[in-house]
């Protein structure tokens, strides 16, 4: 029996089901396999001058799977999810982005991404009204989402300055504007960072709400972070 692929029906911006076909033969599968969002890790190494993170690390991330990053403090976490997203380059091997059988340039992959991170920065001068406008210049809402319902969903209020938020409502905005934003690629690094329990709860409710039809890579040691990943990674497994 050939594999098989899972499709997702859509029509007009609105996504109705998921429905597994089996291709009759084994060309058109991987034709259709081709067609899907595909990120490619061959033989990637990093280190900085005399500190080695991780050697040959090589894996496949494919659209629609959601793949959970582990590993100690220092291990190279954050920055293979740097690698993955372009903005960092690894010492040895490479890093390929491919859709509907296509190359993405690295210098275009920005487009495809939305990266979170407790290390990126809000612009707190602004606030989030002036923000939101600033932010989706360069992206778009994702489907059947508009700005009263972004605002909405982040519960935050628009109109004072980012600068005057607690460090959790700073946390849960860089998330909205993660999950909520029309990108195929979401790159979270410890994601429930800053969070207290109603904001985690938040958080999950909002990862399945926005993440489907997605790749999705979390990086964290917490494990209540990965309940929804179908792949854990241990960076641990890929060290010098």
């Amino acid at each position: 029996r050939w594999p098989y692929v899972n499709i997702l029906v859509t029509y007009k911006h609105f996504n109705f089901w998921y429905c597994r076909f089996y291709p009759p033969n084994l060309n058109l599968y991987l034709r259709l396999e081709e067609a899907i969002l595909k990120i490619l890790a061959e033989n990637i190494s990093k280190k900085f001058l005399k500190q080695a993170l991780f050697s040959n690390f090589t894996y496949s991330f494919e659209l629609g799977n959601r793949y959970g990053i582990i590993g100690n403090n220092g291990s190279g976490k954050s920055t293979l999810l740097k690698i993955i997203s372009g903005f960092l380059s690894p010492n040895t091997g490479s890093v390929t982005y491919t859709d509907g059988g296509k190359e993405i340039p690295i210098e275009e992959i920005y487009a495809h991404v939305s990266y979170c991170a407790p290390y990126i920065d809000l612009i707190e001068s602004m606030t989030m009204d002036e923000f939101i406008d600033f932010h989706f210049k360069f992206k778009r809402f994702t489907a059947s989402l508009d700005r009263d319902q972004f605002i909405e969903w982040v519960q935050i209020d628009p109109q004072k300055k980012i600068e005057t938020y607690s460090s959790g409502m700073k946390q849960r905005l860089k998330l909205g504007l993660n999950l909520m934003s029309e990108s195929k690629i979401l790159l979270i690094d410890e994601p429930t960072s800053f969070l207290d329990s109603h904001g985690i709860e938040w958080f999950h409710r909002a990862l399945n709400q926005f993440s489907a039809n997605k790749i999705l890579i979390i990086a964290s040691n917490d494990k209540n972070d990965l309940t929804t990943c179908q792949e854990i990674i241990n960076i641990e497994n890929h060290k010098f």
